[in-house]
């Protein structure tokens, strides 16, 4: 009956049929995207994988960073590990000789300023004193731009991760919020992705 429906309907030709297969087969797509029962999962193991690529685009440019400073001031990698804490700090003072002049001016005003980014009021006091006694090059203007723009960028993508990454506790807590609970949103969140989908997940 299927295949010759059209010969027992004068009015339908197979071109009227086909274009009705076509019709129907859109019609029902969309449907079943719209009624996916996966859709709010979507939305998470797109973040989750855009999060990891900004973790490894952040660890990248921070070792570049690290690596170009050091130049200048290599004694503030060995003092401050933390990559985040290094770009705020390099974005702060720019040039262990800024460094040193604010110290001029006032020693324990700098030392709080400083206490924002380290959270550690000795290794404060270290890095003024390490830069004081550092072996590091002169740079000139134009190396100074181009790490203050740079560091610039690096705050950027950091900033962007931050969102991401409140827009994903977010959306996690809302889809799964007793695995969120459990296990945390990042690690929830690869688990999901990595299942394919929270029902897939659940099985």
């Amino acid at each position: 009956m299927r295949l010759h429906f059209n010969n027992f309907l004068s009015d339908v030709t197979l071109e009227n049929i086909e274009k009705a297969q076509l019709g129907l087969g859109h019609s029902f797509s969309r449907n079943k995207v719209m009624f996916d029962p996966n859709r709010q999962d979507k939305p998470v193991i797109q973040v989750i994988a855009l999060i990891e690529s900004f973790d490894k685009d952040i660890n990248t440019f921070c070792m570049r960073l690290k690596e170009w400073y050091s130049w200048h001031f290599p004694e503030l990698t060995r003092i401050v590990n933390d990559n985040y804490i290094i770009v705020g700090l390099v974005s702060f003072f720019e040039t262990k000789e800024n460094l040193l002049e604010a110290n001029d001016k006032d020693h324990d005003e700098l030392v709080d300023n400083l206490n924002k980014f380290v959270g550690d009021e000795d290794k404060c006091k270290e890095i003024i004193e390490a830069a004081k006694i550092s072996m590091g090059i002169e740079l000139n203007d134009l190396d100074i731009f181009n790490i203050k723009n740079f560091t610039i960028r690096i705050k950027r993508l950091i900033s962007l991760r931050q969102r991401l990454l409140e827009y994903l506790t977010k959306r996690m807590y809302t889809i799964a919020p007793n695995l969120t609970s459990i296990v945390g949103e990042l690690v929830g969140a690869k688990l999901i992705s990595h299942s394919g989908s929270l029902t897939n997940l659940s099985k």
